[in-house]
């Protein structure tokens, strides 16, 4: 990281995809955290990016992640396809993989797909 830490010194826009990240643990996110906060300067409104697996995580998952600064979610159009694929059983699926789209109010993330 320190040699690209001289030629980039600061970022405005990080993107954590690739390889389901979002099997990692807060733990190891927190750790990867402190390593770029260590090496580059992040600005403070900076648009950092994760790609999710939304059947793999919970509405604390993603409290979690905001709180580390993530504020906006990539969910892979795969994901989305079973609500229309599976049509008998859509309310069944959606409240299982997708219960932070229906959280009233405030959103926790921004979603993109």
């Amino acid at each position: 990281m320190n040699i690209t830490a001289t030629s980039f010194p600061h970022f405005d826009t990080i993107y954590l995809g690739g390889g389901t990240p979002s099997l990692l643990s807060i733990g190891q996110l927190e750790t990867i955290f402190k390593a770029l906060n260590k090496s580059y300067k992040i600005d403070p409104h900076a648009e950092i990016t994760m790609e999710v697996n939304p059947g793999d995580v919970s509405l604390e998952y993603f409290q979690a992640l905001r709180s580390l600064g993530i504020n906006r979610l990539n969910i892979g159009i795969q994901s989305l396809m079973i609500i229309f694929l599976n049509s008998s059983g859509a309310d069944i699926i959606r409240q299982k993989q997708f219960p932070l789209l229906m959280i009233p109010e405030k959103p926790v993330l921004t979603i993109s797909g």
